[in-house]
């Protein structure tokens, strides 16, 4: 921060930028690495369910992203069921923690200007649970048009660490673990994670 403030010429700034870029890259990887690594997908003790309302959830998620989206000409777009401004209660924090990595990815991999995310209540009929609440199934989607994934490798890519194109690592700056957190965020959650794609 200091240095960037000093009076530097064109090269040192453009390589200033570069370690910091790289710092930003290997401090997302230590909390992924950290975050993976304290996550057991049998542990519902972990959850922390407190009320929260989804739509602002979203609203919120896409916020933090707006920057990240427009450096690379993206814009995201949102739907979401109007019934879904009210209260529920949920563990909002790793409901957020899994879409962070689902929409970074998104943005990251999309050749289109846009990614989309929905939020709908699946629920036909709202069933009561033993504490007297009435319980709904929620769905989360990110949509994007990046360079798809071919069915051979679906389950592949929920696995720590795993590229499907090594060679364009570089290209897209990941280490390969924001599906496995994901992953095992939605089994504490008691959900699944669904991929739909196609390459090109």
């Amino acid at each position: 921060q200091n240095l960037a403030e000093t009076n530097l010429d064109a090269l040192q700034t453009h390589r200033l930028r570069q370690i910091s870029a790289a710092a930003e890259r290997l401090t997302h990887l230590m909390e992924e690495v950290l975050l993976l690594a304290g996550l057991d997908g049998d542990d519902r003790a972990k959850l922390k369910c407190t009320p929260f309302r989804p739509q602002a959830l979203i609203h919120s998620l896409i916020r933090d992203f707006e920057r990240f989206a427009c450096e690379r000409g993206i814009e995201i777009k949102c739907e979401c069921d109007d019934k879904l401004r009210t209260v529920f209660n949920g563990d909002s924090e790793k409901i957020s923690l899994i879409l962070r990595q689902l929409l970074g990815n998104a943005i990251k991999f999309s050749r289109d200007a846009e990614v989309l995310v929905t939020l709908e209540d699946l629920s036909e009929t709202r069933a009561g649970g033993g504490d007297g609440r009435e319980k709904c199934t929620l769905r989360f989607s990110v949509t994007d048009h990046g360079i798809g994934i071919a069915p051979e490798q679906h389950e592949l890519i929920f696995e720590p660490f795993y590229q499907c194109d090594s060679s364009r690592v570089r290209e897209y700056e990941g280490a390969g673990l924001g599906l496995s957190v994901a992953r095992k965020l939605g089994a504490i959650l008691g959900t699944e994670i669904k991929l739909h794609s196609e390459v090109g």
